[in-house]
């Protein structure tokens, strides 16, 4: 007898129109996805400051059988107290890179520290570039 490995369908969902605003929400969300069948994975998107859960998720299943049965079904309606409905889709193997990242348009300014200026310090700068002498008149 010859084991396989089953790797589990991972499941993007996301939810319209609006974002889950409450943990309440959250929770209803959760238990109409755990009592499809039991799961190995539930996570949310949040934001790594506040905190806050963005409108899109991940779900994956013990069984394919039930994730395949969720997946034949792009759209489904939540129960009566949630106003949204969620849209599923199998979510790729491979994460999306993000190409702004990589070539470092999000790189941090970090502030340093050049020293203090006094007036001596801009006196002999006017001096060495032979600019008109315009000194510092503190407040």
């Amino acid at each position: 007898m010859t084991s396989r490995i089953v790797k589990p369908i991972r499941i993007y969902f996301t939810t319209f129109p609006r974002n889950i605003r409450t943990p309440q929400e959250a929770l209803i969300l959760y238990s109409f996805f755990k009592e499809k069948g039991p799961l190995i994975e539930f996570k949310f998107g949040r934001d790594l400051e506040s905190k806050r859960m963005f409108r899109f998720g991940w779900v994956s299943y013990k069984d394919e059988k039930v994730s395949e049965k969720l997946l034949a079904d792009e759209i489904h309606t939540l129960p009566e107290p949630l106003d949204f409905d969620i849209k599923v889709q199998k979510s790729t193997e491979t994460p999306v890179r993000n190409e702004r990242f990589e070539r470092g348009a999000y790189r941090m300014y970090v502030e340093r520290f050049r020293g203090f200026y006094t007036q001596n310090d801009s006196e002999a700068h006017n001096a060495k570039t032979n600019e008109p002498e315009e000194l510092y008149t503190g407040v």
